[in-house]
């Protein structure tokens, strides 16, 4: 299972990254290699009270409510419990994911079959970036990047290699589309410093997928 949180941990919404590492790592989960995308009842609505505490909590996750709220200090697996679902910002994950369902579809034999991952020569940089190639008769509009900046509150800029998905894929394109993006809209994705290296900048818990 790809999962940010169960009904044993934390909220990721109460985790250090709040609702911008929810986001992140929920759209992650979508293109995890060789997984299975699982979300936790509430964490759709960026929930933060957790269902219990069993595993990797403290007593402050007990409370992560307002006093003022009636289920403070309540546990959904034991207590009389509402999720949040008024809560202003709940449209945000369930919209990204109807838009991004229809990239996952079109990748779904190449996620669930992955070989390559991208890497960067920076340890200091929470970078992720998974490569998938998908089997057509051109070999053009058959490599997805999906590109992701782990870090909620710092922007990168980054020189990812992207050799091997070159030499396994055959695309020498050097004009894509960038599919989604979490800071910005679809557009022309030309960011290249040469043929086999990405010139990458990404926003502080930006996620970008790229179809090349």
């Amino acid at each position: 299972f790809a999962c940010t949180e169960t009904h044993d941990t934390p909220r990721i919404a109460a985790r250090d990254g709040h609702e911008t590492l929810a986001i992140t790592t929920t759209i992650l989960n979508m293109f995890m290699p060789n997984g299975v995308p699982f979300i936790n009842s509430g964490q759709e609505v960026f929930e933060k009270q957790p269902m219990n505490t069993g595993l990797d909590c403290t007593r402050d996750d007990l409370y992560r409510l307002n006093e003022d709220d009636p289920y403070y200090g309540k546990l959904a697996l034991f207590d009389r419990y509402q999720f949040h679902y008024t809560n202003e910002s709940r449209w945000i994950i369930p919209d990204i994911l109807d838009f991004i369902k229809p990239i996952r579809k079109k990748y779904l034999k190449s996620i669930i079959n992955a070989k390559l991952n991208i890497s960067i020569h920076d340890p200091n940089k929470l970078f992720i970036g998974f490569g998938f190639v998908k089997k057509t008769k051109s070999n053009k509009d058959n490599v997805l990047l999906v590109l992701a900046n782990l870090n909620p509150y710092q922007e990168y800029y980054l020189k990812p290699s992207i050799e091997a998905i070159r030499t396994l894929s055959n695309n020498q394109e050097a004009h894509g589309k960038l599919l989604f993006s979490t800071h910005e809209g679809p557009r022309e994705f030309t960011q290249f410093i040469d043929h086999n290296t990405l010139d990458l900048h990404l926003g502080a818990g930006e996620v970008k997928i790229v179809e090349l």
